[in-house]
């Protein structure tokens, strides 16, 4: 039973793929290296996918030429007080919903406590992550684990401009590196339901 509830899910997973789940994927920086599946994002820089130009503000170039991973090869930093940011375009140009943010990150000294980064709506930042960064290790040297950093939902009213922030505290002394984002448009239930029994079709089919 557990076999078959696995495979189901994983059906119903590539029968969302294959149905146009909105997903944006930012490799910061990456224009000399670029993680498969990535979308560049130059830093200070801006590029258009789907109709929306992320732009990329603050922050210097940073790259580790000991890291074997294009995902977290090079990145954005910035010191501590300055804010990074990563705009998704305009008034109304991302569509209403709940949205899922994951953030690739590593904040030299996640130790001192003094990561933050949240959701703009209209230029004012909410803070939704404080602390050390969750998962320090995700984005270290060692490329054997690159889960996000962060990871957190916002919703979009279809009318405001969103983008996400990420500050280390002023006179912390360290250096933040923000190598890439992803930006996720999360099914509504009733949506959800019919992947499911797209995936349940799917398997139906494979095992006939």
């Amino acid at each position: 039973m557990k076999r078959l509830f696995t495979t189901a899910l994983t059906a119903a997973l590539s029968a969302g793929a294959a149905q146009g789940v909105t997903i944006f994927s930012l490799d910061i920086g990456g224009t000399g290296h670029l993680e498969s599946g990535f979308t560049a994002l130059p830093i200070s820089g801006s590029v258009t996918v789907g109709g929306i130009e992320f732009t990329q503000s603050v922050g210097s170039n940073g790259f580790r030429s000991d890291d074997p991973s294009p995902l977290t090869k090079d990145f954005a930093q910035a010191n501590g007080g300055e804010t990074m940011t990563v705009s998704f375009g305009g008034a109304g140009d991302l569509s209403a919903g709940l949205w899922q943010v994951e953030i690739w990150s590593y904040d030299y000294n996640f130790a001192a406590d003094d990561f933050n980064t949240g959701i703009l709506d209209d230029g004012v930042g909410t803070t939704l992550v404080t602390g050390a960064t969750p998962n320090p290790s995700s984005t270290l040297v060692a490329s054997t684990n690159r889960l996000p950093a962060v990871s957190f939902n916002f919703t979009s009213d279809g009318t405001s401009a969103y983008g996400v922030f990420l500050v280390d505290e002023p006179g912390s002394g360290t250096r933040t590196r923000l190598n890439a984002l992803r930006l996720t448009l999360v099914p509504e239930p009733s949506s959800l339901a019919l992947l499911g029994l797209s995936g349940l079709c799917m398997l139906r089919r494979r095992r006939f």
